[in-house]
């Protein structure tokens, strides 16, 4: 292809496009092609509005000066693990930069796992001194309650006794009770005053240790808002931690294609997080097609040892989605990211079982059938205990930090990217992965342009096999067998007018014959029997002419009702034919083919039936054929013949019988002759009509035909644009 630069591809494809249509449309055609060549170019627009859209779309999302790889996969399976990993083994610019905003951040915050650990025992230890002092008050209480417990009883018995005195006493006694008290009241007033003593003790002692609560309380309220404000700042640190890109589980966590960009010494790369496939799709479909369409080289990432799973006809399974999404790639791989949390399942020397291992094995060849010669095969990593060995910022008391701390107990960084399979991942992107990036960039590019001109030959041959081909064909067998039936019609015409014709010389003749055998019993005179003979003649020949049109003329409707309804089942059969091709799904034209074609293409067909009774008039009309010579009657044999007959009466009626029937028979050879003669002549006129109507049930597997030869033409020449870009693409 001549291309200034490879990203011409796409123009060059849309040029190419218009140069196909075009040439439909220049097409020579008369009027019985212009419809299969309106047919043909609205079915090809219409296919090439999705080859357009998608060229137009690949354009757009092209990279063509970084080497693309999409971690593509189902939902939850490690894809933003296994890059976030790589982002730190291989110093990506973001992730350092990112790295340092959390170092900055827990420097200026001072945040560290010690510190939060000092700062939450300092708020126990407030808290416990609170508790001190509460125990404290609590215990003094109690002291007091006890050791004022018998004076206060005692309190109360002695007023119990003052009480039933002052209600027993006599007057007497109670004048002299005030001005002498009794013993029970100075034993009360003795006692309520060290009650006093001992409560004013108490107040005392009980302030002081509600001063040293309240300070408790201060200092636990004080510790406790440093810890919350220390706590709240690790939310900062969150969204900047090693690993805030890792989804939390749930469906739908990365709802963008994100790059991540590389660079190991000339070779540039980008690592795209692509959404997972498996979640609510209609939210990032465009974002899958925009990540897929952009790479050169995908990584299918499952966190299963298994084949993807096909779906059904309701729901498209993985299976269908990688075939649907990563059709197009030259580069293919899967990643089967074993899941482990626990640092035991990294102690075998192998991180894949036997039996992970056979799972696998039926894993490359099914992708293998879906994606051909571009899927590459397998490659199985642990990404979580690889993540964890390479971060360096984790959130201090979170679970990705007491895992890291759990891991590394156990092993070296070192032994965890070398078990878990990240070191050997990292080395094939590198290496093989990388390795003539610009080259696989072109070629992948060109690839993906050439897959959506396959696929519209693909929908052009789909078109062609599935609807148009086998169309014409039923049609054609169709027509051929409606036409056999119009010449059997035909034929049964012709018998049908001879049978009728033949019945109606034969009455003419039995009918004169029996009249005139009866007047011949009457004993009458050769005279009277000749005029007798031309009268009864004469009187069947009216009767003839007056009733054989109408019975011909029912024979020839009967004909045209035949014709009518042989093409009337033609048409019926072939409408039906196109709506039930048309009902095949194609993809480009929205699942529904029309293939309408008028049966007739302009014919006037009741026209032409109408011409096949005025084809027939001169059958019937009797005139034409029934000739009577009455003059040229022979009445006897000779003069000896009458001179017997003179003398034997029984002679003569013989005589008279054998002259009746001698001129019955030529009159009626001579009728045959005439309606032969007239069939001859005028059924021949009908067959220039029944060869139109033939010629009319001939037009719609022609159609068809045409439309198969124009689409043919515009499929030889993507398939010859097919092999240009995938020459252009291996220069």
């Amino acid at each position: 292809m001549d291309l200034q630069l490879p990203k011409d591809i796409y123009i060059s494809v849309l040029s190419e496009l218009d140069t196909v249509l075009q040439s439909l449309k220049d097409l020579p055609s008369d009027k019985d092609t212009s419809q299969a060549k309106d047919k043909a170019v609205q079915i090809f627009s219409e296919l090439s509005k999705d080859l357009r859209g998608n060229i137009e779309s690949l354009s757009k999302n092209a990279e063509w000066d970084t080497f693309t790889i999409a971690f593509y996969g189902e939902t939850n399976a490690g894809k933003s693990t296994i890059i976030e990993t790589m982002r730190m083994l291989l110093n990506e610019s973001g992730k350092l930069a990112q790295q340092q905003e959390f170092r900055d951040l827990q420097q200026k915050y001072g945040i560290s796992g010690e510190h939060l650990a000092q700062m939450r025992n300092a708020v126990e230890e407030a808290a416990q001194a609170c508790s001190t002092c509460q125990a404290s008050l609590d215990a003094l209480d109690d002291h007091f309650s006890r050791q004022t417990h018998i004076q206060r009883e005692r309190v109360d018995e002695l007023r119990q006794q003052i009480a039933r005195h002052k209600e027993t006493a006599s007057v007497w006694r109670k004048l002299l009770d005030l001005f002498i008290k009794l013993p029970q009241q100075k034993e009360t007033a003795h006692l309520e005053k060290e009650l006093q003593a001992a409560e004013a003790a108490k107040r005392q002692e009980a302030a002081a240790l509600e001063q040293q609560q309240r300070a408790a309380r201060q200092e636990h309220e004080g510790r406790e808002q440093s810890l919350k404000q220390a706590e709240a700042s690790l939310a900062l640190l969150e969204s900047r931690a090693d690993g805030a890109i890792i989804g939390n589980g749930t469906s739908d966590f990365t709802l963008d294609t994100t790059p991540y960009h590389f660079s190991n010494g000339e070779q540039r790369f980008a690592l795209l997080d692509v959404p997972g496939i498996e979640g609510k799709e209609t939210r990032v479909m465009d974002a899958i097609l925009a990540g897929v369409q952009k790479a050169h080289a995908v990584f299918y990432v499952t966190n299963k040892a298994a084949a993807p799973q096909k779906g059904d006809d309701r729901q498209p399974g993985t299976l269908e989605k990688i075939r649907q999404h990563l059709g197009a790639q030259t580069e293919v791989w899967t990643v089967y990211n074993k899941r482990v949390t626990n640092p035991i399942q990294l102690k075998a020397d192998r991180l894949v079982s036997d039996d992970e291992q056979a799972s696998l094995q039926d894993l490359d060849r099914r992708m293998h059938e879906v994606l051909g010669e571009q899927y590459r095969g397998t490659v199985a990593l642990s990404a979580y205990p690889a993540f964890l060995a390479a971060a360096s910022c984790l959130v201090p008391d979170s679970q990705n930090a007491a895992n890291k701390a759990k891991f590394m107990a156990k092993r070296s960084g070192q032994e965890l990217l070398e078990r878990s399979g990240v070191a050997a991942f990292r080395e094939l992107l590198l290496t093989d992965l990388v390795r003539d990036f610009k080259r696989k960039i072109t070629r992948s590019n060109y690839n993906k342009a050439n897959q959506v001109v396959r696929g519209t030959i693909d929908e052009v041959s789909k078109t062609l096999r599935e609807s148009f081909t086998p169309l014409g064909k039923e049609l054609k067998k169709d027509a051929e067998q409606a036409q056999m039936q119009l010449e059997t019609a035909l034929d049964a015409l012709k018998s049908r007018l001879e049978s009728q014709g033949e019945s109606a010389i034969s009455r003419f003749n039995n009918n004169v014959r029996k009249k005139i055998y009866d007047e011949i019993e009457g004993d009458i005179s050769n005279d009277d029997f000749k005029d007798a003979l031309e009268r009864f003649i004469a009187r069947e020949q009216a009767t003839l002419v007056a009733e054989l049109p109408g019975i011909m003329q029912k024979e020839v409707e009967k004909f045209q009702v035949q014709i009518d309804d042989i093409v009337k089942r033609f048409q019926t059969f072939a409408a039906e034919l196109m709506d039930a091709y048309g009902n095949i799904r194609v993809t480009g034209l929205g699942g529904k083919l029309d293939l309408k074609i008028d049966i007739d293409n302009g014919i006037n067909i009741p026209g032409l039936l109408g011409a096949l009774v005025g084809g027939a008039l001169m059958i019937w009309n009797p005139a034409g054929w029934v000739v009577l010579a009455i003059g040229a009657i022979t009445v006897l044999a000779g003069a000896v013949k009458a001179v017997i007959g003179f003398f034997s009466s029984d002679y003569k009626k013989s005589q008279q019988r054998k002259s009746a029937n001698s001129n019955l028979d030529n009159i009626a050879d001579k009728m045959r002759e005439s309606l032969n003669d007239s069939l001859a002549a005028a059924l021949p006129q009908l067959e220039p009509k029944v060869e139109a109507l033939k010629a009319v049930l001939d037009k719609p597997a022609a159609q068809i035909a045409s439309v198969v030869t124009m689409l043919g033409k515009s499929e030889r020449q993507l398939k010859n644009l097919s092999k240009k870009i995938e020459t252009a693409g291996t220069l």
